[in-house]
């Protein structure tokens, strides 16, 4: 191993190269974990024969990215979480490969328990990916050491939660009305209590200085604002009825984000944009909820036609929003400012940024609810059963219908610990459709 790995340093001297493995280990493990496993794990759901070849490229890819990033030559860095959490990964590695080698090995024993193990391990990728990525740009540019950590990771904890979650709207509108409504409570609910836990973290956690600085004041009545506006909105979500609570909060905070004073120009002219998009978050979400959907779950328009434009703007704004909040720390902002770099140039940056992770998110959904991609043209039960999620309204009702007097039957999808949509009947093992046809025939019978 070389020793410059050996984290000597305490301070990372950026003026020092990088070194050409570091940036091979950068850019191999960018691909794996932030496209390829992911994608990888949409193929695992789907039960498509591409799931085990991709998965095992990507490993062995990723395998590679960590030799080199334990051999690298040029910059030195001190001892990070990246670092044990490269561990972490590894051995999440090691128990999913195990457990995919299991289940193609066809045993009975313990199948049930290794199925859940695989899918959960495998469901956990993206997010454990990504937060390893966000640890190694810490690392690679000396950020949130000494007493720049707790507010480095206040903002970056901001930062992806907000990515995640409205990674998790747009997933919710292509494929999770269903789930939603078969627990008869609306989108706020869930909202609302996302908003109640950030708030009480965020009143326990945000004060920087000895006394109480503006700044310190500021955090926390943001944080006194959050639980309570999340309390309200759980509390009116419970009745069933979608509300105004979570969109309102946003723009209460959206306005104190945009006259958060701070000491560098950039520093405030970013907080300002961040201010702005979350303002138009809550204004965009409101619309949405009011008019556009008229009280519809999210998935639905007010005539059941589906998604609409309009509701791609909320979940979006809500990833510009967290990639605005990884970059605004006062170590960032000072570093940018010292390297000559104005404000409007960084925020372009920003949005750049904010539409490939929107980019990313919305390949991932349209390689699942695909009728086609990823299914092997020679096997196209499968395509008809993919088919029924790609219509674009999520695990809705599978709808058949016949007699001569317009009867309908409706049997709803049901998803095995694998994700898998699943039209069958569990008792006889005969699939709903044959079973629905036969009781037509048996109807029709009956009636001549």
């Amino acid at each position: 191993m070389d020793p410059r790995h050996e984290h000597h340093v305490s301070v990372v001297d950026t003026s020092e190269p990088a070194g050409t493995l570091i940036w091979i280990h950068i850019v191999v493990q960018t691909l794996s974990w932030c496209i390829l496993f992911p994608l990888g794990m949409v193929f695992g759901i789907k039960k498509s024969r591409w799931h085990v070849p991709l998965q095992s490229a990507t490993l062995v890819l990723s395998s590679a990215g960590y030799i080199l990033g334990h051999h690298h030559g040029g910059r030195e860095y001190p001892k990070t979480v990246h670092s044990p959490m490269a561990w972490v990964i590894v051995l999440m590695l090691l128990v999913q490969s195990a457990s995919g080698a299991y289940l193609k090995s066809h045993l009975p024993a313990f199948r049930s328990v290794v199925v859940r193990i695989h899918g959960y391990l495998g469901r956990l990728y993206p997010l454990v990916g990504w937060t390893q990525m966000l640890f190694g740009i810490q690392t690679y540019a000396g950020l949130c050491l000494g007493e720049e950590a707790m507010q480095c990771y206040a903002h970056h904890t901001f930062g992806l939660s907000f990515i995640l979650y409205g990674a998790l709207l747009t997933i919710a509108m292509y494929a999770g009305t269903g789930w939603i409504a078969r627990r008869g409570k609306p989108q706020e609910l869930y909202d609302s209590l996302m908003i109640m836990t950030f708030g009480i973290i965020n009143t326990f956690s945000m004060r920087h200085s000895d006394g109480w600085s503006h700044k310190d004041l500021q955090h926390t009545a943001l944080g006194l604002l959050w639980w309570a506006g999340g309390a309200l909105g759980v509390f009116i979500s419970w009745t069933g009825k979608r509300n105004f609570v979570p969109a309102m909060v946003f723009i209460m905070t959206g306005y104190a984000f945009g006259g958060h004073v701070q000491k560098m120009m950039i520093s405030s002219m970013v907080h300002k944009i961040l201010g702005y998009a979350l303002g138009t978050a809550g204004v965009v979400r409101a619309i949405e909820i009011f008019f556009v959907l008229k009280d519809q779950p999210s998935g639905e328009g007010p005539e059941g036609e589906g998604v609409r434009g309009w509701q791609h703007l909320y979940p979006y704004l809500l990833v510009l929003v967290g990639c605005i909040f990884l970059s605004a720390t006062d170590e960032e902002l000072k570093a940018v400012d010292d390297a000559g770099l104005d404000g409007v140039t960084y925020m372009l940056i920003m949005f750049s940024l904010s539409f490939l992770i929107y980019l990313i998110i919305l390949t991932l959904i349209s390689a699942y609810t695909s009728p086609t991609f990823g299914v092997s043209s020679s096997d196209p039960s499968k395509s008809k059963e993919e088919g029924s999620l790609g219509s674009g309204r999520g695990y809705q009702a599978l709808r058949r219908r016949g007699g001569a007097g317009g009867e309908a039957e409706e049997y709803e999808l049901e998803e095995d610990l694998d994700g898998d949509a699943l039209d069958v009947d569990r008792e006889g093992g005969r699939s709903r459709e044959d079973s629905f046809e036969e009781e037509m025939e048996g109807r029709s019978g009956r009636r001549s």
